[in-house]
């Protein structure tokens, strides 16, 4: 539980906004107060096929794109702390004196 997302999303005012906003709809269309089609307000859900589709390309889309970032930034840091333990032995191995390599190595 402490290793997720749940606890951020749920302690959030917004998130039990929506939620009690969603329940409270919801209540009152089982018990029959609201009729979307009374107020042309109704979803065919024969269009939400195509938009659907576009979203989940795009998500997919923006995810691989911004992994591709991150894994170039990651391979990037390997790089320098490879590059930085490297300096770090040869410092250590060529100079003697312990504060000469402090000097060095800061």
């Amino acid at each position: 539980w402490s290793s997720t997302i749940l606890p951020a999303s749920t302690e959030s005012t917004e998130f039990w906004f929506y939620f009690f906003v969603n329940l409270g709809l919801h209540i009152v269309y089982r018990v029959g107060w609201f009729d979307p089609r009374n107020y042309d307000v109704d979803l065919p859900w024969g269009l939400t096929g195509t938009m659907s589709s576009l979203l989940t390309f795009f998500v997919v889309l923006y995810n691989s794109n911004a992994f591709g970032r991150y894994q170039q930034l990651f391979d990037v840091c390997k790089e320098l702390f490879g590059a930085v333990l490297e300096f770090t032995s040869m410092v250590k191995g060529r100079l003697g004196s312990i504060p000469h390599q402090r000097r060095a190595t800061r």
